[in-house]
């Protein structure tokens, strides 16, 4: 078994669309208002909008993908004007992690090191 995607529910498909385009850098590989992806080096982020369904899910921090980094304070500095709310760099001793919100109120966490 291979992991392939996880996907964070949004109620703005657009919003988050374009939020994660300026993230990654890439324009994603599915796009419609129901569920959109992104093809990441290993694995996809998809965004879900229940909506689409009539699916009623919480939303915000039920799930909390992590993306490593070479270069955190460059990561850092890059998403500070971009999200919504961002934490400051924590020296956990053999990384560096950050937290930050997206659009949609996910929290995705950023790290360095190995944990």
């Amino acid at each position: 078994m291979k992991f392939d995607i996880i996907s964070l529910t949004v109620e703005d498909m657009e919003r988050a669309v374009n939020f994660y385009k300026k993230v990654f850098k890439v324009e994603p590989e599915k796009e419609n208002n129901r569920f959109s992806y992104f093809q990441l080096e290993n694995a996809r982020l998809g965004l879900y909008n229940p909506d689409a369904d009539g699916v009623d899910v919480p939303f915000g921090e039920n799930c909390v993908p992590a993306f490593k980094t070479n270069d955190i304070d460059t990561e850092h500095e890059r998403l500070d004007g971009m999200a919504p709310e961002i934490e400051e760099i924590t020296d956990n001793g053999s990384y560096r992690i950050f937290h930050f919100k997206d659009p949609e109120g996910n929290m995705v966490e950023v790290y360095e090191g190995e944990k």
